[in-house]
């Protein structure tokens, strides 16, 4: 995200840049989007993923930190992350790893993912938002693995209308 402008300091809005930066993996057909560590990323509106034309081996994109020392900070009052849309099922291929997410109480959920298809969420920290820690609505095939959630307004995890996940293991609230 550095490339792309990002700051990190916790005070720039880091919002378009890291957009940018999930836009460019996307379109390439796929890529890694780090967050270094040491850093809070502030954002003031959802990232989002997902949300283009779908290839026919999903968008294969990661969020990755180095850990819970590489943060995105939800300023905002939307979800901080949101894969998908309500336009239709699709496969993703995404991948939200190792990243601490936090919110505020005016904020909506962590992550939240819609209709979508092979999203791996792991090792995140997931906390402070106003919503839920993360909310799947009509999501199947997915892997939520060894994440913290805590400290949310609404549930760690809330699943709606459907949803078949087929590992949730690991984590703590």
């Amino acid at each position: 995200v550095r490339a792309y402008g990002a700051v990190g300091d916790n005070t720039t809005d880091d919002t378009a840049a890291i957009q940018s930066a999930i836009d460019a993996a996307e379109a390439a057909g796929g890529g890694v989007v780090l967050f270094p560590p040491n850093k809070i990323f502030r954002i003031s509106s959802p990232l989002t993923l997902a949300q283009g034309a779908e290839s026919a081996s999903g968008n294969d994109v990661w969020l990755l930190g180095g850990g819970w020392t590489s943060e995105i900070y939800n300023a905002g009052t939307g979800n901080a992350i949101t894969v998908g849309t309500t336009g239709g099922d699709r496969t993703a291929d995404v991948r939200i790893l190792n990243l601490l997410i936090r919110g505020q109480a005016t904020s909506a959920h962590g992550i939240q993912v819609l209709r979508t298809h092979q999203v791996r969420i792991e090792g995140n920290r997931i906390r402070n938002h106003g919503g839920d820690g993360v909310n799947f609505d009509r999501a199947y095939a997915n892997w939520i693995l060894n994440n913290y959630v805590n400290n949310n307004t609404g549930d760690g995890f809330e699943a709606n209308n459907g949803n078949d996940f087929s590992i949730i293991e690991g984590n703590r609230f």
